[in-house]
């Protein structure tokens, strides 16, 4: 690699790795002076260095194992799981070889866990089955298109939450909440829109089957499809167990691993969809997967093939995820609503003749700064304006923000919109003016309570 002051593609400087990023950073940076920070990590969204005296709390152990579980199963760890995990790390002591290596391994093994194989890797090979591929533009060996994976990061977070709602592995009963998760996601996903449109009503069992079949790159042997053909036409399986039984079957598993792989290095790591900001398309995903294409064989350990092909040391070391948690001592919230101001309206399910009227928004709510963090409720209070009389009031825990917004997760320096929060009031207004009072409150990743209030004005 040619080192210059010019600007470096994301892929080539987290392939090089850490020592040579350190080093391009001293190529570029005037010589610190005796006041400079002894901490400098590369900003790979501005390819410039950023020099700091902050430690990172990603280089804690206990820390990086509980952003595994969050960043890639979605949930808080359980005792026994942290606890071994941190261990495998916190065993090398001051070994600073030893440190990387189990950092790696234990990354690595989330990707390959039997919960996450279950459930986010699921929700990505549902999507193949049932939409093909995606379409992205590399510039790697020169310009071209490429097939990518259709499913996105805002599709792919709430629903593999959904998954894996209550799923910890090897606890009592663990095996049947995965299974009814399954089934209740499957049978709301065939139900949706997108599918609707895509595989309508009128659709006959063979050419539904095909076109599933032919979206996950014909995995299905003769024999598989003629049975699904025949249990969907005499109602033996419905189309969602149909579905599940294409995304589920090995062929596709074993023939999609390498995309999800790497697709779930930017989901997991980053936050992001590979062609998103600072990346402007697949270059950077495309270098990645053919990396770890060219150290794949039948039947070889995928957690030796991830090592070979350095990948997942290259992403924890990089300056955009190590920047997701440096310097980060909080979170700083803003909250936003649409529509602002709020027209009350009567109540839509409050029943016949019901004089309830309501008020709805849906909020944004925007970490700004900080390290991610769990919604932990959203309290609100109607008053009318000058008398401040309390019209309604309510609160919405954790659990009740998830079912609103899909997920009750801010996973550092993003958003979640929380769809339709509000509350009834059981009198007309009459023209008169209130204010809807918002309280968002959520604890971050390092254990800060941060409030924000947003107040929306209400009339009928």
């Amino acid at each position: 690699m040619k080192l210059s002051s010019s600007p470096k593609p994301v892929y080539e400087l987290l392939h090089y790795g850490l020592v040579i990023t350190l080093f391009i950073c001293m190529m570029i940076l005037p010589k610190p002076s005796s006041t400079c920070g002894h901490h400098i990590a590369l900003d790979i969204t501005q390819l410039s260095c950023v020099q700091s005296t902050v430690s990172n709390p990603i280089d804690e152990p206990g820390f990086f194992v509980r952003h595994h579980y969050l960043d890639f199963l979605n949930r808080e760890p359980d005792s026994a799981g942290l606890n071994f995990w941190t261990n495998e790390i916190a065993s090398c002591g001051n070994d600073a070889q030893c440190v990387e290596v189990k950092r790696i391994n234990v990354s690595a093994a989330f990707f390959l866990s039997i919960e996450f194989q279950q459930t986010g890797y699921l929700v990505e090979r549902i999507y193949k089955a049932a939409y093909g591929n995606g379409t992205g533009t590399s510039t790697f060996g020169g310009s071209h298109q490429l097939p990518v994976p259709v499913v996105r990061i805002t599709e792919f977070l709430p629903d593999t939450q959904a998954i894996g709602q209550g799923v910890v592995v090897n606890q009592p009963g663990w095996e049947i909440v995965l299974e009814n998760n399954k089934v209740n996601f499957t049978s709301q996903f065939v139900q949706r829109p997108r599918f609707a449109a895509a595989y309508p009503a009128t659709m006959t069992p063979a050419i539904f089957v095909d076109t599933l079949n032919t979206n996950a790159g014909n995995p299905l042997s003769q024999l598989q499809r003629d049975q699904l053909i025949n249990q969907l036409t005499t109602g033996a399986r419905t189309r969602a167990q149909v579905v599940r039984a294409v995304a589920e079957d090995s062929d596709l598993a074993d023939a999609e691993f390498n995309r999800a792989f790497v697709l779930m290095q930017y989901i997991g790591y980053l936050r992001r969809n590979p062609n998103d900001s600072p990346d402007s398309d697949y270059t950077g995903y495309d270098f990645w997967l053919t990396k770890l294409n060219t150290f794949t064989v039948p039947g070889d350990d995928p957690l030796v093939r991830a090592q070979k092909a350095e990948m997942v040391k290259a992403f924890i070391v990089s300056g955009e995820y190590r920047l997701r948690f440096a310097n980060a001592n909080t979170s700083v919230l803003a909250v936003s609503a649409n529509p602002n101001p709020i027209t009350g309206g009567p109540c839509g399910g409050c029943g016949p003749g019901s004089t309830d009227r309501e008020a709805a928004t849906d909020l944004t709510i925007q970490e700004t700064a900080g390290v991610g963090g769990t919604v932990t409720s959203i309290a609100m209070e109607l008053r009318e304006n000058g008398t401040n009389t309390l019209l309604a009031s309510g609160t919405f825990d954790g659990d009740a923000v998830k079912f609103f917004a899909g997920t009750n997760r801010l996973q550092g320096n993003g958003s979640l919109v929380a769809h339709s929060i509000g509350v009834h009031y059981a009198q007309s207004l009459g023209g008169r003016s209130a204010a809807l009072t918002y309280t968002v409150s959520v604890t971050d990743d390092l254990g800060n309570h941060v409030t924000q209030v947003l107040a929306v004005p209400v009339t009928t």
